[in-house]
């Protein structure tokens, strides 16, 4: 009598439970092709909101030596001293933490807008410069808001010129990836109903023949015994 390969059945389990459980392990590798995806995002933002804030530096201290930049400070005493605390810190620093702030906005946004079926009728259907100006830069506006009393910008429009450079690079990648992972309220509410009904389809079709046939198996062997 020969005996089966252990093995063998293993591989053949591992086979047919990945078939099985396909559509998980696509979302599973999906779900980490996208976050690889939005960490490089965001490390790109940082890298180039840096460079910005290093080139907004080098102005500033070439505009502060000029007649009307003497002139700026001595008017806008306010200004001038958040100006001067902003530029003078960790760029570096400073353009991680607007980056991860300005994403937590962006993406508490489009996962709402994905929900609620927004973006399939409102950001979808739109090319790349009416995104820009219906999305982005009223986006920008709510980080701007989110953030000033975070870092106690003393005026709006400073906090609003700090917000565009990452939520405009970002919030095409937040939209992609809310898009891409989360469903809508009305697959949500839908799901359990079309889980039953597999359910059901699985216990009558595979299940209950199964149960029969072991059944009329014992009783075979309880009759002929």
């Amino acid at each position: 009598m020969m005996t089966r390969n252990p093995f063998k059945k293993l591989k053949e389990f591992r086979s047919n439970y990945f078939k099985r459980n396909n559509l998980y392990v696509n979302y599973v590798r999906r779900t980490w092709n996208e976050v690889a995806i939005i960490l490089i995002l965001l490390l790109t933002t940082a890298l180039i909101n840096s460079g910005f804030f290093y080139i907004c530096k080098l102005i500033w201290h070439a505009y502060v030596l000029t007649p009307a930049g003497k002139e700026y400070i001595s008017i806008f005493t306010e200004n001038s001293q958040a100006i001067f605390a902003i530029l003078s810190g960790d760029c570096i620093g400073f353009s991680i933490s607007l980056t991860l702030q300005a994403f937590y906005v962006c993406l508490a946004i489009c996962t709402a807008c994905r929900l609620f079926y927004i973006t399939r009728f409102f950001y979808d259907p739109r090319e790349f410069l009416g995104r820009l100006c219906f999305w982005g830069l009223p986006m920008a506006v709510v980080v701007s808001i989110y953030l000033r009393p975070i870092y106690k910008f003393t005026e709006w429009e400073m906090a609003l010129f700090l917000s565009v450079v990452p939520t405009l690079i970002m919030f095409t990648g937040c939209f992609r990836f809310t898009s891409l992972l989360l469903p809508e309220v009305g697959d949500i509410i839908a799901y359990p109903v079309k889980k039953g009904g597999i359910i059901k389809e699985c216990l009558v079709r595979q299940i209950l023949p199964r149960l029969k046939q072991k059944a009329r198996h014992i009783i075979d062997r309880i009759n002929a015994s």
